[in-house]
């Protein structure tokens, strides 16, 4: 049983280091640039965004374990496929805090949303057809990194 989720739990910490690492370049960066930029009208208060990026960090760690534990003993080369692509879709995921907050390049950071929805929606397509209930966990981060271009459009055409 313990062996069994070995996986989840390594998917998880691996899943939330990256949150951790992508809060701390949030975190060094937001006090002075990021408040002095005009914003949208319904952008967040600057509390929302942790919750809400750990809630959907943990989300998508269950949608690929799911379909990586469904799969692996059946299609092992396509589970380790799907990790693969599920890890470099977190590696662009993290990158937009270094774009964005590190190196104020509003617009590259747009461009990097706008890779990483089409990695969530490529990696929602494989979940469907192995485990539906993985593909409705990743539903919220789609929806949010969508509102997440919107904030980031904002900020690129208001500033």
């Amino acid at each position: 049983m313990i062996k069994r989720y070995r996986s989840l739990f390594i998917i998880i910490f691996i899943t939330l280091c990256c949150s951790y690492a992508s809060g701390l370049v949030t975190r060094n960066n937001t006090e002075i640039w990021y408040t002095s930029l005009v914003k949208s009208s319904i952008s967040p208060p600057d509390w929302v965004f942790a919750p809400v990026w750990i809630t959907l960090y943990v989300l998508m760690s269950f949608a690929v374990w799911g379909v990586y534990d469904k799969i692996k003993y059946i299609k092992p080369e396509k589970a380790n496929h799907i990790i693969k692509l599920y890890y470099s879709h977190l590696l662009i995921n993290i990158s937009w805090p270094i774009i964005f907050f590190e190196f104020q390049l509003i617009s590259l950071g747009l461009l990097n949303i706008i890779v990483l929805l089409f990695f969530i929606f490529y990696l929602m397509k494989l979940y469907i057809k192995v485990l539906f209930r993985s593909f409705i966990l990743m539903v919220p981060y789609f929806l949010w990194v969508c509102f997440a271009g919107y904030l980031n459009f904002e900020i690129f055409r208001l500033n």
